[in-house]
Parts: structure tokens; sequence; C-alpha cells
């Protein structure tokens, strides 16, 4: 099963601490074409591989905490069932949301653009990766950060 990394973060909101994770961890398949996938498609920072692993860094630029994405090979002889992660929310440093949908769309993705309430404009694009995960980058436009 996919989860979240162990290591989390807590944040007050509200008065209630809730703990949020900015570190994700994927059991994969096909580790080199999902490492491929993740590096060359979507643009996040190979930090390190193994035989059986690779950890990637969400491109740097958020003022957020980095995130970190883990993919772990399964074991063939594995008997879990594999299910897909219903989504996995990444900040994502993206001046032109609009550039960047068919920057993807352009590798043969279908990718949905969920627009902010407020402005109307494009604030996170949703697509699903080669093993099916549901993956939703929350664009953020560094140009706005202060």
């Amino acid at each position: 099963m996919n989860t979240p990394c162990e290591f989390k973060t807590a944040e007050r909101k509200n008065q209630a601490v809730v703990e949020t994770s900015n570190d994700m961890t994927l059991r994969v398949n096909n580790l080199k074409l999902m490492k491929s996938f993740y590096q060359h498609v979507v643009g996040f920072e190979l930090l390190g591989e193994f035989p059986s692993a690779a950890l990637l860094m969400v491109r740097d630029g958020t003022g957020e905490p980095i995130q970190l994405l883990g993919l772990l090979q399964r074991s063939n002889g594995s008997q879990a069932v594999h299910r897909p992660a219903e989504r996995l929310a990444l900040s994502f440093p993206v001046e032109d949301p609009e550039s960047e949908r068919e920057r993807l769309q352009g590798f043969g993705l279908t990718v949905d653009a969920l627009a902010d309430e407020r402005t109307g404009k494009p604030s996170s694009l949703r697509f699903r990766d080669p093993e099916g995960n549901d993956i939703e980058l929350l664009c953020f436009d560094r140009t706005l950060a202060g």
C-alpha cells in the first residue's frame, strides 16, 4: 500500500495540532519507469538511487519545507494487491500553470487544471502516473512569494 512517510511535522490549525507529512513513499512495480517519469516528465530532482529504491525531491523554490518522494520497488514475490494512491498532493513551483499543463499533456498525460475560487486561475494540476496513482501538483507561483 502507498503510504506517507513516517516523518511528520505538526501544524496548528484553530487550536488543534494537525500532523502533516511533506515526504511520501510509493511502492512501485517498475522502479526504472517510475523514477524516469518523476525525474524527466514531472521534473523532480534525483537525490539518490539504489537497486530497489530511488529518492527524489520536488523542485526547490516554493518557500515550503523540502518535499521528498521515495520510490520502493515491490518484491516479485509480494502477495499484496497494488492499489494506486488516492491522491498525492505536492507543492510545486509553477509560474504559469497553463504552460505546465500543456507541457505535461505533451507527454501524453490527461491533465485536469483545478481553478482557485478567488482568482479563477489554475491552482493545481491533476494527472495519473504510469502506475495509476492520482497526482496533484499544487501550483505555487514563486513570483508572488513575499
